[in-house]
């Protein structure tokens, strides 16, 4: 009797299965129902940077009022739920109005970074996060570190992700010459 075969990886998740790498053909170049470590790692960078890239409206970290009710609101038999954990909480609040050169201000940021892939990204363990200046001053990454459990092991991962973060309101100023030079272009059309 053939023994089953022990395969080095991660179950992909749902969303990936679904996904057609190859719209306009009739299959896929790849079985995408398991992964390897490359494929895992991969994985996980593409939703962080999912999670980094969708915007909330700001709630200030005090606020409470989207707390679990106590258990005597919580109606009866039901689990309360706390809705900063949900999917209608995916991503990050608006960050425009920090600044990374400001070390409490960049702090709040990491923090904030961190929650949200605590939460969204279940895949990465003990996850940490550093968001770094660029040496030029006029920008800033993100890096993102943890452990991955491929089967019985967990394997280090670490990976950088660039950033749209405020540097001293000069990337602000960028962007905001940017969107004006479209905008310019696209009324010339």
């Amino acid at each position: 009797m053939p023994q089953p075969k022990s395969l080095v990886g991660l179950r992909a998740p749902l969303f990936e299965r679904l996904i057609d790498l190859r719209p306009g053909s009739g299959e896929d170049a790849q079985d995408l129902s398991f992964q390897t470590h490359e494929a895992v790692a991969a994985s996980i960078r593409r939703e962080v940077a999912r999670i980094l890239d969708t915007r909330l409206p700001w709630l200030p970290e005090d606020d409470d009022d989207e707390a679990p009710p106590a258990d005597d609101e919580a109606e009866e038999g039901m689990q309360p739920v706390d809705m900063r954990t949900t999917v209608v909480r995916y991503g990050l609040p608006d960050l425009s109005h920090l600044c990374v050169s400001n070390n409490s201000e960049r702090h709040q940021i990491e923090r904030l970074i961190l929650e949200a892939v605590r939460t969204f990204e279940p895949r990465l363990e003990e996850p940490t996060v550093a968001v770094h200046l660029l040496p030029s001053g006029d920008g800033a990454h993100v890096e993102i570190g943890g452990m991955v459990r491929l089967g019985r092991s967990l394997e280090p991962l670490v990976f950088s992700l660039a950033s749209d973060l405020r540097v001293g309101g000069k990337l602000k100023r960028r962007l905001v010459k940017a969107a004006a030079e479209r905008q310019r272009r696209v009324e010339e059309d």
